[in-house]
């Protein structure tokens, strides 16, 4: 049993390390460490490979996404609105 939690830990710990190594830089210890885990552990390496496979999915979705909304308003629905605003906080 005493085993078996070192073993979850030890998983735990290598893909925390493996997301962190994503976005920073690891310290050489924290990398060799997961690179020994990942040769021995093959659903963390598996974890980590579906992580990266997310991370660029989701990227290239939002360069395709435009930053301009989908609908604006004409001139004359913009001050219509602003005169009913206006007229709201008069009162």
């Amino acid at each position: 049993m005493n085993k078996l939690k070192t073993i979850i830990n030890d998983c735990k710990a290598a893909q925390e390390n493996g997301l962190r190594s994503q976005d920073e830089k690891l310290s050489f210890t924290s990398w060799i460490k997961l690179q020994i885990h990942l040769l021995y552990c093959k659903y963390c390496k598996r974890f980590l490979h579906q992580a990266k496979l997310i991370d660029k999915a989701i990227s290239q979705r939002q360069k395709n996404l435009s930053p301009l909304p989908g609908h604006s308003f004409s001139e004359d629905e913009t001050k219509e609105l602003q005169e009913r605003i206006a007229k709201h906080n008069k009162k």
